[in-house]
């Protein structure tokens, strides 16, 4: 029995979303009272079609000693998403960002009937390895729209 889309984004949120958030604030990447964000919203495709499900993941790249802690998006079914820094669909650091997209694990690989043998792999899913389109972004105060288009590696 395949499990659920919404067991599939929550198992996403709680392996993905999570433990960078967690990370971030382990690092010691800003403290929220002094970092200014701007909500961020999007959409990401892949030729023109939009990409379900996965992370979407800003990462400041400021010049200071600490740029501010990265924020991070669920895709939804339709392509978009929100980014989450402080507080729940809050944005993102005001200042420029790497953007980088992390695919979800593949159907087959989360197939419970087909379990994995000792020496084999997980698949891959189709949109591993592709190179997002902007690879960086500035984020200002207020809202900002922030749409990527997932490109095959040159």
């Amino acid at each position: 029995m395949r499990p659920s889309s919404s067991s599939r984004l929550l198992r996403l949120i709680f392996c993905g979303v999570i433990p960078i958030l967690l990370v971030s604030g382990a690092l010691g990447c800003g403290d929220s009272s002094q970092m200014k964000v701007g909500r961020v919203t999007g959409k990401i495709t892949y030729k023109g079609a939009p990409v379900t499900g996965g992370l979407v993941t800003l990462s400041p790249t400021g010049s200071d000693k600490e740029p501010g802690k990265p924020g991070a998006g669920a895709v939804n079914a339709d392509g978009s998403f929100t980014i989450t820094t402080y507080k729940e669909n809050d944005g993102a650091v005001v200042g420029k960002h790497r953007v980088t997209y992390q695919p979800p694990p593949s159907e087959a690989a989360s197939d419970p009937e087909k379990p994995l043998g000792p020496d084999e792999s997980p698949p891959l899913s189709p949109f591993a390895g592709k190179n997002v389109n902007p690879s960086e972004v500035e984020i200002k105060s207020g809202s900002n729209q922030v749409d990527i288009e997932l490109v095959d590696p040159k």
